[in-house]
């Protein structure tokens, strides 16, 4: 009868959260040359007269990004679309389109959009947000992060998750 081998010593383990590895894999595709909103941001702005403000799109997104949303200009007004995938969404208001996570500030969990109420919503444990991610409804007490989103000539959004905006940043 074969004897049993003591198991293996064990080794201690860091493990990355969904939302660090997501980070983790953005940096390594952005570190790729993945090309982006780098360079002069002219042909970009003309080639959008619909977008509402206008930012220098090579400090917004220096690294391109490693998210690519194809015509993301032709989102409607209140629209969003779920990059599962990568924990973002991409929203187009009023005054034009930015990103947010996906990932509730309470405890993590993915949150849905809802384009007559006009926000997000964690169906773990409630909380609410704003269509621009403020808390409305706990029990969350942060808003939700926005990324860089920049909209490249052919209309084309390209969202770097590892630069953090300010709220109300739009491209």
């Amino acid at each position: 009868m074969p004897t049993s081998s003591p198991p293996p010593a064990s080794i201690p383990v860091r493990l990355l959260n969904r939302r660090g590895f997501c980070k983790l894999v953005g940096a390594g595709c952005a570190a790729l040359a993945v090309p982006g909103c780098g360079g002069d941001p002219g042909p970009a702005v003309t080639a959008m007269p619909d977008l509402s403000t206008v930012h220098d799109l090579a400090k917004l997104c220096p690294n391109g990004g490693a998210v690519a949303l194809k015509a993301a200009t032709s989102l409607k007004v209140n629209q969003a679309v779920h990059l599962a995938a990568d924990n973002i969404w991409v929203v187009r208001d009023a005054q034009g389109l930015f990103a947010v996570t996906d990932v509730c500030t309470h405890q993590g969990s993915i949150i849905s959009y809802s384009a007559s109420l006009k926000r997000f919503h964690c169906p773990m444990h409630g909380s609410d947000f704003d269509q621009n991610g403020e808390v409305v409804t706990g029990p969350a007490v942060s808003p939700l992060d926005h990324y860089a989103l920049c909209v490249e000539s052919n209309g084309d959004a390209v969202v770097d998750s590892n630069n953090i905006v300010d709220p109300g940043q739009r491209a």
